[in-house]
């Protein structure tokens, strides 16, 4: 997966997670569709950080193995 593509899916699961999340949580809040829509919220965001770490990540493994050697 190119990592263009994989950072537009990370933002917009951001994008989508948090405002779902605070729906939820807010205008929701007695009942189980509450619940159900800020656990939807929260699936988004945390999907969302997991692919911006992992895209930060291997950009940091590529530019070590791009790095000159200092023997």
């Amino acid at each position: 997966m190119r990592m263009d593509l994989l950072l537009r899916v990370a933002g917009g699961l951001l994008m989508i997670g948090a405002p779902l999340f605070w729906t939820g949580a807010i205008a929701f809040s007695k009942g189980s569709l509450g619940n159900v829509v800020t656990i939807m919220g929260s699936v988004f965001f945390g999907t969302g950080l997991v692919l911006l770490g992992y895209s930060l990540w291997s950009k940091v493994e590529k530019l070590a193995d791009n790095a000159p050697s200092t023997k």
